[in-house]
């Protein structure tokens, strides 16, 4: 009996130990903070990556003539000068 209550005070003991330490306890070097950086960043680029497709296929013919203007407008202000 004495065994057994020794037992279950060392697995109280050990569980709430371990409840105690936050994502704050933890320390990541460099590597680890780079990888899980990237791992966040791939995961969400993914997400929005259609969304951005969208955009771009939504307003690309007004980004060329914006962009063919601009050029315009400097080779003649070239000329110009």
């Amino acid at each position: 009996m004495e065994k057994t209550l020794k037992g279950l005070l060392l697995l109280l003991i050990l569980t709430f130990s371990n409840a105690c330490l936050t994502p704050d306890d933890i320390r990541l070097d460099e590597n680890e903070k780079a990888k899980m950086v990237q791992q966040v960043y791939d995961q969400k680029s993914a997400a929005l990556q259609p969304i951005i497709d969208k955009g771009c296929e939504q307003n690309y013919y007004r980004m060329v003539s914006k962009a063919t203007d601009s050029l315009v407008n400097v080779y003649l202000d070239s000329l110009n000068h």
